[in-house]
């Protein structure tokens, strides 16, 4: 007897059907990050984001088995993003022609601003219970390359430095850089409510301040403004 059952449906492998699921999918992720990020996860429904990505609950769950897999496919696009940044912020390729100030001043405003992006994800990150355990590496894989990219980079202009040990003077920088922007990020941690110094101070004076230090420690000049 021959056996009737129908087989899949190979239209889902059609090149204008897979673009167009994709781009339903990222409209999906879009909207749930956007709520998540605004609101946390704990307030944001499934239909909260089918609303917002103009579709529909049923919608959602044919790419989504539940909630805690779209909150989980929003993290991990968030650090797979984050990491593929980061390993464009430290190809030396992208700084051709510029100075070692030039790379050290990219680096403070990248990381100014990725610093506060994670702030908010830690925070957001706390209501989770099952966070996948790729997101979480991405996250580790993005602080170690950036890390580890930097310090190449500038160990590769090393005609650049005026410091007599190089090398200990860009590892220095990396801790010195470190600790500035955690303390800037979180500026009360560990630090009870005292209220911190550089507090007053807006970003760009922060950024100019940060650079003129570790500049002047590596014996390199400060970046001519254009």
């Amino acid at each position: 007897m021959t056996d009737k059952r129908r087989g899949p449906d190979l239209g889902w492998f059609s090149p204008e059907r897979r673009v167009q699921a994709l781009k339903n999918q990222a409209a999906m992720l879009d909207a749930a990050q956007d709520l998540i990020f605004q609101n946390g996860v704990a307030a944001t429904t499934v239909a909260d984001v089918a609303k917002k990505a103009g579709s529909s609950v049923s919608t959602i769950y044919r790419y989504f088995e539940d909630k805690q897999s779209m909150v989980n496919a929003v993290f991990d696009r968030v650090a797979e993003e984050t990491l593929a940044t980061v390993i464009a912020l430290v190809d030396p390729g992208r700084w051709a022609g510029s100075t070692l100030g030039d790379v050290l001043e990219g680096y403070i405003r990248f990381s100014l601003s990725t610093g506060r992006e994670q702030r908010r994800l830690r925070s957001i990150g706390r209501e989770l219970t099952d966070m996948n355990r790729l997101t979480r590496e991405r996250f580790d894989a993005a602080e170690r390359q950036s890390e580890i990219g930097l310090s190449s980079l500038l160990l590769a202009r090393q005609e650049e430095i005026g410091h007599p040990d190089p090398e200990v003077a860009v590892a220095f920088v990396l801790e010195q850089l470190s600790a500035m922007i955690e303390r800037r990020v979180e500026p009360h941690a560990g630090v009870g409510n005292r209220r911190p110094k550089l507090a007053s101070y807006d970003d760009e004076q922060f950024v100019t301040e940060a650079l003129r230090s570790v500049c002047a420690y590596l014996d390199t000049p400060f970046p001519a403004d254009d």
